[in-house]
């Protein structure tokens, strides 16, 4: 089975009763099981899955949002379009919802003030959402390569147990007129997101050797800084496992 076909049948989150029985999905599991890249995809879309569900959760919903739906069907007409109606009203409330949610995000990433705290919150909400890596690969020098020829991004430092690690991919992440390198490891197969910012950049960077560590709701944080770049590690988890790999 490709990976592709893999990835399509494992997408979905945990199995359901249909799924154990068929032979397809069986195969795609095997094949994460045994494949340490696949399986570290698969946790990662269940994560933001996960994330994004709670993301939505926390969004209030508007008082008078029912009496925006009862009002769509208060028109007399055929019941099918009394029903495409309430669902479209559904649809557009749900979307204004969205919108607002995805304005304030990107409000604040645009934003010209900038920080070491704004730096991990926004990351960490972006880490949250669903997102895509531009280059797919296990390997650390193919990432830079990427990186260096995509991005002309080359004086960094990867700590050396991370480095030693299976890498997931790359990108970068725009972030209040700036632009973030974002690179992922898979490490005891648990996703570690490590991001990479001119020192220049952040007034506040931690001073060298120094290693500021927080954690914010489920994501475990750690900044350091060298002469040229600041660098945060994220995970979901405790501050124990990513301290003892960075």
């Amino acid at each position: 089975m490709d990976e592709s076909r893999a990835k399509f049948l494992l997408q979905s989150g945990p199995p359901r009763a249909g799924d154990l029985a068929d032979p397809a999905f069986a195969e795609a599991q095997a094949q994460a099981a045994a494949d340490p890249i696949l399986a570290a995809w698969v946790n990662e879309q269940q994560e933001l899955a996960d994330a994004l569900s709670a993301k939505l959760k926390e969004i209030p919903v508007p008082a008078n949002l029912r009496e925006y739906i009862l009002a769509g069907g208060a028109v007399s007409e055929r019941r099918t379009a009394h029903s495409r109606r309430t669902w479209l009203a559904l649809a557009a409330g749900f979307a204004v919802l969205l919108a607002a949610g995805w304005w304030q995000w990107n409000s604040a990433r645009n934003s010209k003030t900038a920080n070491l705290a704004s730096l991990r919150a926004d990351m960490t909400a972006f880490l949250s959402g669903p997102f895509q890596l531009e280059l797919y690969s296990p390997s650390l020098p193919t990432l830079r390569g990427h990186l260096a020829e995509r991005h002309q991004f080359i004086n960094y430092e990867v700590p050396a147990k991370l480095a030693a690690t299976a890498g997931v991919g790359c990108r970068t992440v725009p972030w209040r007129n700036r632009q973030v390198m974002l690179i992922c490891f898979t490490a005891d197969h648990q996703l570690v997101h490590l991001m990479i910012l001119p020192r220049s950049q952040l007034p506040d960077a931690p001073a060298p050797g120094q290693i500021v560590s927080k954690q914010l709701g489920e994501w475990a944080t750690a900044s350091w800084a060298d002469g040229q770049n600041v660098y945060l590690a994220s995970t979901l988890g405790s501050g124990k496992f990513l301290s003892a790999i960075l």
